[in-house]
């Protein structure tokens, strides 16, 4: 068969960050929940669809189906002018584009895996069969390096294809 000719349309917004109006401290509405058309940012899918935002200081974790970056919210520059003064530049938009990438080797597709607690934020990769940690002070860590990794690879059988777990049989 052969194709129409109609234009392509993109019906799949898995890398899509939406943002709400800037909450003012004692106004009457709750900003969290107005939501304006074009507060948006698409990000690249180079490393896979995001599967978790975590807040993390003030930017967001991102966490991606092949890797881990951080995304910055409101981010502004220092700049030094000839008469050596600072001044703040702020970006574009609230969100970026670009995302400061931690690791594009270890991601999770699972949000279930993704935990955050005081320490850090924990993941389970199944694709790489790997935990990883990652924490200010150490940054990404692969913590199952140090005991368990044989159990994981002996026990983790999923195949790229899926996508939903059978209960009992694959958590």
């Amino acid at each position: 068969l052969i194709a129409p000719n109609i234009p392509y349309i993109k019906d799949l917004f898995d890398n899509r960050v939406m943002f709400s109006n800037v909450q003012v401290d004692g106004d009457f509405r709750n900003a969290y929940r107005i939501f304006q058309g074009l507060s948006y940012a698409d990000i690249d899918r180079q490393y896979g669809a995001i599967v978790k935002l975590i807040p993390w200081g003030i930017n967001l974790l991102c966490v991606f189906e092949h890797g881990i970056g951080i995304l910055p919210i409101n981010e502004k520059a220092l700049i030094q002018t000839s008469t050596e003064q600072s001044i703040h530049m702020y970006g574009a938009g609230v969100l970026q584009n670009q995302i400061s990438l931690i690791s594009p080797d270890f991601g999770s597709i699972w949000p279930e895996s993704i935990i955050r607690t005081p320490i850090g934020v924990y993941g389970v990769d199944t694709y790489a069969k790997k935990i990883w940690r990652y924490t200010t002070e150490k940054g990404l860590e692969t913590i199952s390096d140090m005991r368990i990794q044989r159990f994981l690879n002996d026990n983790i059988k999923l195949n790229e294809s899926d996508n939903y777990p059978i209960n009992g049989l694959k958590n």
